[in-house]
């Protein structure tokens, strides 16, 4: 592929858009963690004994961080899919449409 076909501001374009898909990915992780800490780990801990029923907050604030974790890793996938959009607009261009 030549390099060329896409000018300096469209490689930038691309950066950016590279560093926001690891942020999804990384608030996903968290998501995932967070939720399965509170919903699995922490409830069986407590249910076999090992853990004080004392831990409901910190599940409760596992439960939200996900929750949240979630929220934001969605409304980052919408912005990563617009500016794909934007940078194969040029590329591709719809004239149909």
């Amino acid at each position: 592929m030549d390099p060329n076909i896409v000018d300096p501001a469209g490689w930038a374009l691309i950066e950016n858009t590279i560093s926001k898909l690891a942020i999804f990915v990384v608030l996903m992780i968290i998501g995932a963690f967070s939720m399965l800490l509170g919903r699995g780990v922490i409830p069986s801990l407590v249910l076999t004994g090992d853990l004080a029923e004392s831990y409901a907050f910190e599940r409760r604030a596992l439960l939200v961080v996900g929750l949240v974790a979630f929220i934001l890793a969605i409304v980052q996938l919408a912005r990563v899919v617009i500016q794909l959009l934007e940078i194969l607009n040029p590329l591709y261009p719809r004239f149909g449409f």
